[in-house]
């Protein structure tokens, strides 16, 4: 019965340490980057969200001759877990912060809303 019972509180105590059961969410955030009027090449475009198990996590893209940039996003959907230690899964980030720099342009920072990023982005970057 000890034994048994030993065993029980062991597993219980190891259930956390079991590899993830949530699956990794991808997102693609397009958009194009204009500085006065015209496609600016060489931008770089970062995101950053915070995650339940992780902050600032963050990806990167640069925009191409034509302006236009693809910035894909792997999200952690883990969510916490049960008492009886099973993971739940479904945690989307609220909110995106994006920053765009080129050396010719002032900084471009703004927060969106996670749900709201389906359509490609227009990003006016202004002169030094």
């Amino acid at each position: 019965m000890f034994a048994r019972l030993l065993l029980m509180i062991t597993l219980l105590a190891l259930a956390p340490l079991v590899q993830a059961d949530c699956p990794m969410q991808k997102k693609q955030i397009t958009g194009q980057v204009e500085l006065a009027g015209e496609p600016l090449e060489g931008a770089v475009i970062e995101a950053r969200w915070d995650e339940q198990r992780m902050n600032d996590v963050s990806a990167r893209a640069r925009s191409d001759a034509d302006g236009a940039f693809v910035l894909s996003l792997t999200i952690d959907t883990f969510d916490g877990r049960t008492l009886t230690a099973k993971e739940k899964c479904g945690y989307m980030p609220k909110r995106i912060e994006l920053t765009v720099r080129h050396d010719t342009a002032r900084a471009f920072n703004r927060s969106y809303k996670f749900d709201a990023l389906g359509k490609p982005l227009a990003i006016k970057l202004r002169s030094n």
